[in-house]
């Protein structure tokens, strides 16, 4: 987004690595899609991630996306 700050992530690194706990949701557009037609959004799942500077693709667990509802 234009304009938008930069995220400040802060943290210890374990065995050399940036590891955080995050929070995997479905999207807002995909939240008020489903509010609006009665069906139940998902919870967030929580994960561990690997923040690597260097990739260039993201990618989850299968199981991700199951308890999510999107497979």
């Amino acid at each position: 987004l234009p304009g938008a700050a930069m995220p400040l992530l802060s943290g210890r690194l374990v065995a050399g690595w940036a590891v955080l706990d995050i929070l995997v949701g479905v999207s807002s557009r995909r939240r008020e899609l489903l509010l609006k037609h009665g069906f139940p959004v998902p919870p967030p799942v929580p994960l561990r991630a690997l923040l690597d500077t260097g990739a260039s693709v993201s990618g989850f667990p299968p199981q991700v996306f199951r308890a999510l509802g999107l497979t």
